[in-house]
């Protein structure tokens, strides 16, 4: 069979299915559209390419170009086959910028093959294309499944099948774990969320009952629909990996399982020696000196791959961890024979954030305790400051106990009856003027309280005049009956600024 009688690809077409697998792209995007009628591999002797013809595929032995000769430059290559012009060229080595940037003038799709790769079988791969097309794509389909499930059986994970779909594809490809969502995006798209005009493919992962355990998506703002073989590419993905989640939740049920019988324990109050033994089998020593941060977000959240990368970075400071999902929320132990080493406590706080994929992540951290009982007291201190800071602040922080303060000792007061009568006293009556005539006084008194009744600094901070804010204070006196410049009234002012988050909405509407 002629070159002329063969079925006409492109050279993307070669690419995505005649290329071993890790192929880079590094210039010339803009010719992938270009026609490929035939392939050539360079000769052992001079001229490389004796007989190459237009929109033929070149592939180049670099290494044995240099035993021809040795200050062979490969700008020089690419220009003389842009000449012809080929329809792309392949090459067994690393290029220089000067190469990449002839290739990108000429609009030359330059590929730099996976090292080792056997330059014959990959032009025999491309002859195989060019004959029967089906054949071809069976035979990569096969290769793909075997790809991704080797990275799941060599321990590479998620990420690692993640990133080899998003580098055959060209596409952005995201998997929502329900809450987390791992991104991974091809170098010549924007590293940022995709928008949802975007075209997408979406594939569903379900466990062997039929239940959804993860959502596979691809998108690209440049293809208005994805190929048959992009959508063969996700579905062995996925095939992938269905079996590395199957494995990581069946790993976590036992973990979970086993860590939450501790926790129980330790609430409980059950015999101390047994909980130590126990503790010990897991790697955690009761004894040493503990921290326990509480985590959650807004909504339902599968916590099994951060909770592993959380126990990998604690690994790395030589501290235990432990991990319990609850309900509506994960618990983390920390603990270690060694109070000094919590001293990078901030910055693994700082990269277990950054490690989370998902929404808004709010931290509670209790202070360091020590002992079982020590345990005991920051798994209280904990649930106080995660109860606390989100009811005052809301989700996406890290709050820690030793730094709410004052609310520590007003959260007993939450829907106490004589708070309400306090705040409704105090500065209750402003707010619902503010409310009402669209004014800010509540804030002109917050400014002068900070700035300790100084009417000077505090009419600069508001950018006002002194005659100004005197008028604004005498209208807070008039409404709430309270001068903010008397130190006994600021007094009650600060107080009930304070409490402020602490009363219950509902009371504030029967007011």
């Amino acid at each position: 069979m002629s070159s002329s009688e063969l079925a006409t690809q492109t050279m993307r077409d070669v690419w995505r299915l005649a290329l071993p697998l890790g192929t880079r792209l590094v210039a010339g995007r803009i010719g992938l559209v270009r026609s490929v009628r035939w392939v050539q591999t360079s000769n052992p002797t001079l001229p490389l390419f004796p007989e190459l013809h237009a929109d033929e595929f070149a592939i180049l032995d670099m290494r044995a170009a240099r035993t021809i000769n040795p200050h062979l430059r490969l700008e020089r290559v690419v220009q003389a086959l842009a000449d012809v012009p080929v329809s792309g060229l392949a090459v067994n080595t690393e290029v220089d910028e000067n190469a990449i940037h002839a290739a990108e003038k000429n609009g030359v799709p330059l590929f730099i093959l996976p090292v080792g790769e056997d330059i014959q079988r990959t032009a025999r791969a491309v002859v195989r294309l060019l004959i029967d097309r089906e054949i071809q794509e069976e035979t990569r389909s096969a290769e793909l499944l075997r790809r991704f499930t080797t990275l799941i059986a060599q321990e590479e994970g998620l990420d690692a099948v993640l990133d080899a779909l998003a580098t055959f594809t060209g596409h952005l490809v995201e998997l929502d774990l329900g809450g987390e969502t791992l991104r991974h995006v091809p170098s010549h798209l924007p590293s940022t969320t995709p928008p949802t005009t975007w075209p997408a493919y979406t594939h569903h992962l379900r466990d062997n009952n039929g239940a959804l355990i993860a959502t596979l998506r691809l998108s690209d703002p440049h293809a208005d629909h994805l190929d048959r073989l992009t959508r063969v590419a996700a579905e062995q993905a996925a095939t992938a990996l269905s079996l590395e989640l199957s494995k990581l939740r069946a790993i976590s049920a036992v973990q979970h399982a086993i860590h939450a019988d501790i926790l129980d324990a330790i609430t409980a109050r059950e015999d101390p020696d047994i909980i130590r033994a126990r503790a010990r089998g897991l790697g955690y020593e009761i004894d040493g000196v503990h921290l326990v941060i509480l985590a959650t977000t807004p909504g339902t959240t599968q916590w099994e791959l951060w909770a592993r990368r959380v126990r990998d970075l604690a690994a790395r400071h030589t501290w235990q961890a432990l991990t319990i999902t609850r309900p509506d929320h994960l618990v983390i132990l920390v603990g270690t024979t060694n109070a000094t080493r919590l001293v990078g406590l901030n910055d693994w706080l700082d990269a277990c954030r950054a490690a989370w994929n998902g929404p808004a992540l709010t931290l509670a951290v209790s202070e360091t305790g020590h002992g079982l009982e020590g345990l005991r007291e920051a798994l209280a201190q904990a649930e106080d400051t995660l109860a606390l800071g989100v009811r005052l602040f809301g989700h996406g922080q890290t709050f820690r106990y030793a730094t709410m303060g004052l609310y520590r000792l007003f959260r007993h007061l939450d829907g106490n009856p004589e708070l309400f009568e306090f705040y409704t006293q105090t500065i209750a009556p402003l707010i619902a003027y503010d409310h009402e005539h669209h004014t800010d006084l509540i804030h002109t008194l917050e400014t002068v309280l900070a700035h300790r009744g100084n009417i000077s600094r505090a009419a600069q901070a508001l950018h006002l005049h002194r005659n100004s804010l005197a008028y604004r204070l005498q209208r807070i006196k008039a409404i709430t009956g309270l001068d903010p410049l008397d130190p006994e009234d600021a007094f009650r002012f600060h107080l009930a600024l304070y409490l402020r988050p602490l009363v219950d909405p509902h009371l504030l509407h029967s007011a």
